[in-house]
């Protein structure tokens, strides 16, 4: 982030100072009567624990809270029951402190929950929480999904006919949720292997879960071409 313009920052300095509250480090402001309110973004997600790290903003492509006074919140996440590639939204919600515990209410799922604070300080929340059996199973899907992923991350493109395209996923409504392209130098069966996997857990959840979806099937692609060295899905 761009810090902001020298005058808004000792603006904001002397704010504070004159109300003994809030503290400034690089644009974040951090109100000492309740340091939890303000943006928290995910950095680590360890069993049932997650640890952010306090930011100025809510991150634009991860997971992040920001709670705000008067009980408010927003979410930022793709929304639980969402499958690869993931688009994060804000979400809003509200948010009561409960002795040592945040209770929240979203608008997507799952709608509340409870988080128990572990550790929080001017820069560090660390909180844990119970997972539901179906968080669990979306959460294995997302590992199947990023193993996929992570065989054809960082591959370089400079032969098309090198490359094929392969649907993956299930969507509740029939039909896959895209197409990944894979090249052909890899392990191609053991990759197959892996889509195939992934798009049978997809079937399995969906149908344990009752997960809907829209009926939009998505463009089967032309073909695979390379541009600037990257492979890229040509419809």
């Amino acid at each position: 982030m761009k810090l902001i313009k020298h005058v808004l920052f000792i603006v904001s300095i002397s704010f504070c100072f004159m109300n003994m509250k809030c503290e400034s480090n690089d644009e974040v402001i951090i109100d000492t009567d309740n340091l939890l309110l303000g943006s928290w973004e995910a950095t680590a997600f360890n069993e049932n624990k997650i640890t952010f790290n306090r930011t100025s903003e809510l991150p634009e492509n991860n997971f992040g809270i920001q709670f705000k006074e008067k009980g408010q919140l927003v979410d930022r996440s793709p929304g639980w029951g969402k499958t690869p590639p993931l688009i994060f939204q804000a979400f809003k919600g509200k948010w009561e402190m409960i002795d040592n515990t945040i209770a929240i209410t979203q608008e997507h799922f799952p709608n509340n929950y409870q988080w128990k604070i572990e550790a929080l300080s001017n820069t560090e929340l660390i909180v844990t929480r119970d997972i539901s059996p179906q968080e669990l199973d979306y959460l294995d899907l997302l590992f199947k999904f990023d193993a996929i992923a992570k065989d054809v991350t960082g591959i370089t493109c400079s032969d098309t006919s090198a490359f094929c395209a392969v649907p993956y996923g299930a969507k509740a409504c029939g039909g896959p949720q895209g197409f990944a392209f894979y090249p052909k130098t890899i392990d191609t069966l053991a990759f197959l292997e892996k889509v195939d996997k992934y798009t049978q857990a997809e079937i399995s959840y969906n149908e344990k879960w009752g997960v809907f979806s829209t009926c939009d099937a998505p463009h089967k692609p032309e073909t695979v071409i390379c541009e600037n060295g990257v492979p890229t899905l040509l419809y």
